[in-house]
């Protein structure tokens, strides 16, 4: 359906598509062994395999980062077999359903395979062993020498190691290894997102692990020595972590916002569908509502970035037209007009929260964003 299609051959599970094609290995824990696209491997080996490591770590920090604590790996499910089904939805998309044991624990994977382009949302579930951290590791595109990484405020640069060896850092929604330190390779290769907050480590041959599960419990030195940490405890449940990987080209940033918000929408988190857009990455629509006080309506910013004085654009999502726009205080008093420019507002971004007075076209007809016949349309509740 929709241009995608199931092969087995031999052994193994093909899912066929517009783009090209992800082969899976039952005999290798349902991990992915190829992604062909043009006759070209993005993979060159074991892919999206499910790790388990030894963990003496808690909540605060992981084994690997105590002196005298202990990070090992214990197991994975490319050493099993596993059973995989595949199905293919009315459009296109293919879904891959592989149950396997890790440590002799039942695990879920399921993979969400685009049409379309080679981009894939896995979510694993499971119960794992007490004191472990399981982590979903990618198959890099080539070396890497370093991470590009979305933080609340900016994109930034990291290196592969800082003092740990592995180093995971905290993973707020997308990252990407930089594969070349020239530069020439920072607008393509793998882009990865998670669905929710983890960690991310990125080894040297740009193999990208994800935390997806974490039963560890106390730091602990030498296996037994408490460390100082105020939480801990023994009760866990099954887990469930997505994450996403995009194997496309061009701007990291501009697939890395896509891909966040494709794997938000899969987990059941769209976001909302606000009239108006925003270019800036750091800036966040939080609100839209009529106007208490004058007309129009009043879209509040969520400045991540507010050390860095600067302006971002604002502009209607669908029809219509902005003919005024001001700046306004809690009290929706106009502070400031800010002048409208190919259809869109610059905002000047002074702090963490900006209020903006926007009004349509044809304000005086009572309808949509200040009125207007064909204007997106904001109004009321009814009372009760």
């Amino acid at each position: 359906q929709g241009g995608t299609a199931l092969v087995w051959r031999g052994r193994m599970l093909v899912v066929e598509t517009a783009w090209g094609a992800i082969t899976f290995d039952p005999q290798r824990g349902g991990t992915i062994v190829d992604i062909d696209v043009a006759g070209y491997d993005l993979v060159g080996g074991v892919s999206h395999d499910v790790i388990s490591y030894r963990d003496s770590g808690g909540l605060w920090r992981m084994g690997q980062e105590i002196h005298g604590g202990r990070w090992s790996r214990v197991g994975a499910t490319s050493d099993v077999p596993a059973t995989v089904r595949a199905t293919v939805c009315a459009d296109g998309t293919a879904r891959v359903v592989v149950s396997v044991r890790l440590e002799d624990r039942p695990m879920s994977i399921v993979h969400s395979v685009d049409p379309a382009r080679p981009l894939i949302i896995t979510t694993v579930s499971g119960t794992p062993r007490l004191r472990r951290s399981i982590t979903l590791a990618v198959r890099g595109t080539g070396p890497a020498v370093g991470v590009m990484m979305h933080q609340p405020g900016a994109v930034i640069e990291r290196s592969l190691e800082r003092w740990y060896r592995p180093t995971f850092w905290p993973l707020h929604s997308f990252a990407a290894p930089i594969r070349d330190d020239s530069g020439s390779e920072r607008g393509g290769g793998m882009v990865v997102a998670a669905a929710n907050p983890t960690g991310v480590h990125v080894s040297g041959d740009g193999t990208v692990e994800m935390v997806v599960a974490r039963t560890a419990v106390k730091e602990t030195a030498f296996g037994a020595i408490p460390v100082m940490a105020p939480a801990w405890g023994l009760r866990f449940g099954s887990q469930r972590a997505s994450v996403a990987v995009d194997l496309t080209s061009g701007d990291v940033i501009a697939r890395g916002r896509r891909l966040s918000g494709l794997l938000d929408a899969a987990v059941g988190r769209p976001a909302p569908a606000f009239p108006v857009a925003v270019d800036d990455i750091d800036v966040d629509v939080v609100a839209v509502k009529p106007a208490s006080r004058g007309e129009g309506v009043v879209v509040r910013l969520r400045n991540w970035a507010p050390r860095h004085e600067r302006t971002a654009r604002l502009e209607l999502s669908g029809p219509g037209s902005l003919t005024g726009a001001s700046i306004v205080d809690s009290r929706e008093r106009d502070l400031m007009p800010l002048a409208i420019t190919g259809g869109g507002a610059e905002i000047p971004l002074v702090g963490h929260l900006v209020s903006v007075r926007l009004l349509s076209s044809a304000a005086s007809c009572g309808a949509g964003i200040g009125g207007g016949e064909g204007a997106v349309r904001i109004e009321n509740a009814p009372p009760g």
